[in-house]
């Protein structure tokens, strides 16, 4: 009773796609790059509540400059974190590659240079 696993690939023959060592390598960075900013955003995150908590009980204007401070800090590590997440989850599933995208990144830099030209 083998049972396919139900994810599919899209591909003929529902073969995975390769991934290569420096795909492989990026995307085990990004991936462990997105939990660490994740991991700062929440505890940023869990500090600026602290701070707004304590800054209305003793009724402090003091205390609210941390929490204008840390509170978008906190958000902006929040949405870098699940950023590197999904990219390194890419690089890691096959769905993107290196190659391919420096490729793209160098089409795009000599088409630039080519439309300032006059």
């Amino acid at each position: 009773m083998d049972q396919p696993s139900g994810r599919s690939t899209g591909r003929p023959g529902g073969t995975e796609p390769r991934t290569g060592k420096v795909s492989e390598y990026l995307g085990s960075r990004l991936l462990l790059i997105g939990l660490v900013f994740g991991g700062l955003g929440v505890v940023l995150l869990v500090l600026a509540g602290i701070n707004l908590w304590l800054a209305v009980i003793r009724s402090s204007a003091h205390d609210l400059v941390f929490v204008v401070a840390l509170g978008p800090l906190s958000l902006a590590l929040l949405s870098l974190g699940a950023s590197a997440r999904r990219n390194g989850g890419k690089y890691l599933r096959g769905d993107r590659q290196v190659g391919n995208d420096i490729l793209r990144f160098m089409i795009r830099k000599l088409e630039r240079r080519k439309a300032r030209r006059p």
